[in-house]
């Protein structure tokens, strides 16, 4: 199936493409834990020579997490996240994903 009217094009096999992270997580912004995955997925990216576009830091907050995905989904070809997903109340990673693609 062709990939929703609002997902940019996808590259053709064997083309360039570019990629946004989204890291999520309260811990991060306050300064409890120290963001590692930026530099670990830049690197991982550079050796595939897959450039890293974009990076955003949103809190556990679902409707930042929607607005994130959906801008990053304007500029780079693949999303990858990092963080937020978990047993606690406060991550709604998941559920933030599946609003942002219409998904139920």
């Amino acid at each position: 199936l062709p990939p929703p009217p609002s997902s940019p094009p996808q590259p053709a096999i064997g083309q360039p493409c570019s990629v946004g992270l989204l890291i999520i997580g309260d811990e991060i912004l306050n300064g409890m834990v120290h963001d590692v995955n930026t530099y670990a997925a830049a690197l991982s990216l550079k050796s595939v020579s897959v450039p890293l576009e974009k990076v955003l830091i949103v809190g556990d907050d679902e409707g930042e997490i929607v607005d994130s995905i959906i801008r990053l989904s304007q500029h780079v070809d693949y999303i990858v996240t990092s963080g937020g997903v978990g047993p606690t109340h406060d991550d709604v990673t998941m559920k933030a994903v599946a609003k942002a693609l219409s998904s139920p």
